[in-house]
């Protein structure tokens, strides 16, 4: 199937092939590797809030703040 051909598809059709893909990648006995990068910037954001005193919040505590922002 070329990806020109997708738009002709119904989307059931559609939801069946993404299904279809989603579940070959369980297939893959290896886990995906991350770029380099990923982990250069985890590791600046974990220093930050080391270094500074950054306040977080859980998901709740966010819906309390923001409801509207659901």
């Amino acid at each position: 199937m070329q990806v020109e051909q997708l738009g002709e598809l119904s989307i059931e059709e559609r939801l069946v092939l993404m299904e279809r893909i989603l579940d070959s990648f369980a297939e893959i006995a290896q886990e995906p590797s991350a770029p380099a990068w990923h982990q250069k910037v985890l590791d600046h954001r974990l220093e930050a809030l080391d270094r500074e005193n950054v306040e977080s919040f859980t998901i709740e505590e966010l819906r309390r703040i923001r409801p509207e922002q659901k």
